[in-house]
């Protein structure tokens, strides 16, 4: 089975110059760990809840059990003023300057064990997926779940 054949098509992209809240709000909504950052229709990164996770830094230690988008969307609506204006200004920081600029992609010919290796080897969730250089999808944990699933019927 081919990386192509089990890829998410056409995955949610950011730009360099988006801002942190709008890629805390896509990954709340949609409830996936990270975006590819595209631009001029290259990839140059890639941008994980680890990312926002550390540009956020509240009190320098986040409990793991804890799901840190609520908790960020609830510390917004916070009484807090103070707190609240400190959320909202890290919210304004664009994405150029805490995306994942080292990159492990994978083309979209390969072989399924070959993502499920890489996923394994580098400890990520999802790898951006290349034909001839350019984005075409994403392959993620959840996808081979899915894949081993239906290779299992």
């Amino acid at each position: 089975m081919k990386v192509k054949d089990i890829m998410t098509k056409r995955p949610i992209t950011v730009k360099p110059a988006d801002s942190l809240g709008k890629v805390v709000n896509i990954l709340a909504e949609k409830k996936i760990s990270g975006l590819p950052v595209v631009e001029n229709n290259r990839l140059v990164g890639i941008i994980t809840q680890t990312d926002v996770i550390r540009a956020v830094n509240i009190y320098d230690k986040i409990n793991e059990d804890d799901n840190i988008f609520e908790m960020i969307l609830g510390v917004i609506e916070a009484k807090d003023q103070k707190v609240k204006e400190s959320v909202k200004r890290i919210m304004k920081l664009k994405v150029r300057d805490f995306l994942n600029k080292t990159l492990i992609v994978i083309d979209s010919e390969e072989d399924l064990y070959k993502s499920t290796a890489l996923i394994s080897r580098y400890e990520i969730d999802r790898l951006p997926v290349t034909h001839k250089g350019k984005l075409v999808g994403v392959i993620s944990k959840i996808d081979i779940i899915r894949a081993i699933k239906k290779m299992n019927r």
